[in-house]
């Protein structure tokens, strides 16, 4: 949203309420007049996500090298009546050992952003009433035999 008023926004704890009441409590700094900002007003109704993670692994008989195939399948259904934006975030994971190796994803639609160095995989999409959309994120983490992962 944006502070539309003629006066900052002063930096502290604010009260989110909507037209059916009470949603929570946020956070907010200084914001002048004109200028953006966020706030989490929590879930929106209309808006149904569901994920589904497949994990497959892999050994080599000599090496032990161990090779883990992640399918990664989110589903985003707008039950409302507006087309709304809609944001959606996956982590992948991100080694800081140099026997474990995470390949690039393969993201269908492509990614808006990521992965950055955390790991964060972006989609933004604007989603129409009543559809289904569906992403998917796959990526491929190699490992010696000697680390032990946590799958």
């Amino acid at each position: 949203q944006v502070n539309a008023g003629t006066r900052p926004i002063l930096a502290g704890p604010v009260e989110l309420v909507r037209e059916s009441g009470y949603v929570g409590r946020g956070q907010v700094s200084l914001v002048p007049p004109g200028e953006p900002f966020a706030l989490g007003w929590g879930s929106h109704d209309e808006l149904r996500i569901t994920r589904k993670r497949e994990h497959d692994t892999e050994r080599a008989r000599l090496t032990g090298r161990q090779t883990h195939r992640f399918e990664v399948e989110i589903r985003s259904t707008h039950l409302g009546g507006q087309p709304r934006p809609l944001t959606l975030v996956e982590r992948i994971p991100v080694s800081e050992l140099k026997d474990v190796k995470v390949a690039s994803p393969e993201a269908e639609p492509a990614l808006a952003e990521g992965p950055d160095a955390d790991g964060l995989c972006t989609w933004r999409l604007e989603i129409e009433p009543g559809t289904t959309r569906r992403l998917s994120l796959d990526y491929t983490v190699e490992a010696g035999s000697s680390v032990r992962l946590p799958w």
